[in-house]
């Protein structure tokens, strides 16, 4: 790293201290957030943004591992990993089959949805998938299976059964069906609003918020730290 990359660093990790001991006096931390938006909604924005405002989010990798090793049977180990934690985005957090569980042990927690145009999150999840597949939107359902079997992400079969899950497949026939998984995105949307009542839930539609002054309100964060919004992964 050359000099100017250490001071902007440096910038960044004293940014944060200044923002982590404000939020702390105003009480922010005291309440952990869970993201329960589905994957490809804006989750990284929200994980960049509450790191941004000094939350400790438990690490992506370390719960994947934990869903695949205890076989989707969220165990003593996994909440006490949560309990040592702040905010929490993607998997398991963004699963419809995971939301009951995780309610009945957080039933103070924040909870942020993150929404999308449905037509608009498939086009995003499906070019994510099968670029990473290495395979044209038209390949057999067969091979997809096969290949979403045989991907060494985690380990090989996580990314099979997770997806599977997580969008319900009963079939091969259902993978990537465009009808299929829109209405599991808005059956996930629906269940997350029946579930956690209304002052516990912000609902949110990153590419349409101009600033975060209404996840700071949400979150309890002083106004004087609000900031444009900013979205990434724009092009995914």
């Amino acid at each position: 790293m050359n000099v100017s990359g250490r001071a902007k660093s440096t910038a960044v990790r004293a940014r944060r201290r200044f923002i982590r001991q404000v939020n702390s006096l105003a009480g922010v931390y005291r309440k952990k957030v869970f993201c329960v938006g589905r994957n490809k909604t804006g989750t990284t924005t929200m994980k960049e943004l509450l790191t941004h405002y000094g939350y400790r989010l438990g690490p992506q990798a370390e719960a994947e591992r934990f869903v695949w090793e205890h076989e989707w049977n969220m165990g003593p180990a996994f909440w006490e990993w949560v309990d040592r934690h702040e905010a929490f985005q993607d998997v398991p957090f963004s699963s419809s089959w995971f939301l009951p569980e995780l309610y009945a042990r957080y039933p103070d927690a924040k909870y942020v949805l993150t929404l999308r145009e449905p037509g608009e999150w498939f086009e995003s999840i499906a070019n994510h998938h099968f670029g990473k597949l290495g395979l044209p939107r038209d390949a057999d359902p067969a091979e997809i299976a096969e290949r979403l079997r045989a991907d060494t992400y985690v380990a090989p079969g996580y990314l099979h059964g997770t997806h599977t899950r997580q969008f319900a497949i009963a079939s091969d026939d259902q993978l990537y069906d465009r009808e299929h998984y829109v209405r599991n995105l808005e059956d996930h949307n629906a269940l997350v609003r029946r579930t956690i009542p209304a002052d516990q839930l912000l609902e949110v539609d990153i590419p349409n918020t101009l600033d975060t002054g209404d996840i700071c309100a949400f979150l309890g964060i002083p106004t004087a730290l609000k900031r444009p919004m900013l979205w990434a992964n724009r092009r995914r």
